[in-house]
Parts: structure tokens; C-alpha cells; sequence
């Protein structure tokens, strides 16, 4: 594969972690999860935003990497050193049925503490959540990059 730091964008229920996992896994490059930089304690306490972006360089200072997340001024760095930007433009309604999937599931197979105030909170970013305002940002930079629509679009990348 041609690139080496390939960044992941989308909405929550979007399939980043999916992608960055099958990616990694494809090509054995390492994959980073933002919400495990930003969360101390996940959904109830948070890192200082000083040792998010000094982890977060740490990571994209590496010859290889993947990393996936919704954008977040914080995480400029590594979009600067992306060789490779791919934006998750997932049907809302797809996207919001993952969400409710996932917390059920995670209920019932972890500690975690998310609530459903969380959820209706990420819901709402999900149904906000603009790509177009995403590509005018990394247009501004210059960055190669690639609309994913759809889990053919997703598997036809992991296979090229």
C-alpha cells in the first residue's frame, strides 16, 4: 500500500474503527482510536487537551500509523502528516441504528458508563455531523482524500 499515515473521519456510528481495524489488520500498520487519547475514563472524565496533542504527536510522528476519529482542532497534527485522508460519509439513519446497536451491546459485555444522555449526544453530532464541512477543511490543506459512502465503497479501498 502507498500510504503509510492514512487519517479516518466521520460521524459516530460512521464505521472508523471498523475500517482502521480491517486496514490495520490488511496491511499491519498500527491503528490509534482518538476517543482512547481524549477519554481518561471513558464518556466521564477527560484528559487536559496538553497531553492529548502530546500523545497524539507521539502516534503521528511514527513512519506508519492509522488513525481514526471525528475531527478536532486538537488533532491538526496528524492531519498535517496524513499521507491520505478518508472521510466515512455513512447514511445518518445507518449510522444512528450502529449507535443504538452498540450501546446495547456495550450495556451488556462492558463497565463502561456511558448513559443514554450520551448516546442521545452523540446522536445529535451524528445527525449534525457535515462531510462537506469536513472536505472544505482538508481541501484548505491541500490533502489527498477519499469519500467512503457505503460498506462496497470500504471494501473495494481494503482490497486496492
Amino acid at each position: 500500500m502507498k500510504h503509510n499515515r492514512i487519517y479516518i473521519i466521520g460521524a459516530g456510528g460512521s464505521g472508523k474503527t471498523f475500517l482502521a481495524k480491517k486496514l490495520s489488520e490488511r496491511f499491519k500498520i498500527p491503528y490509534c482510536i482518538l476517543d482512547d487519547l481524549y477519554w481518561k475514563e471513558k464518556y466521564t472524565k477527560k484528559f487536559s487537551i496538553s497531553k492529548i496533542r502530546k500523545d497524539l504527536r507521539k502516534i503521528a510522528n511514527r513512519r506508519k500509523w492509522i488513525i481514526e476519529g471525528a475531527y478536532s482542532k486538537w488533532a491538526n497534527y496528524a492531519l498535517k502528516r496524513a499521507d491520505i485522508i478518508l472521510i466515512l460519509n455513512t447514511q445518518k439513519i445507518v449510522a444512528l441504528k450502529r449507535l443504538i446497536f452498540r450501546f446495547i451491546r456495550r450495556k451488556y459485555t462492558t463497565k463502561e458508563k456511558e448513559t443514554i444522555g450520551d448516546l442521545f449526544d452523540l446522536m445529535k453530532f451524528t445527525w449534525g455531523y457535515s462531510p462537506k464541512k469536513q472536505l472544505i477543511l482538508i481541501k484548505s490543506r491541500g490533502k489527498k482524500h477519499i469519500f467512503l459512502r457505503n460498506k462496497k465503497d470500504i471494501e473495494k479501498f481494503i482490497s486496492n
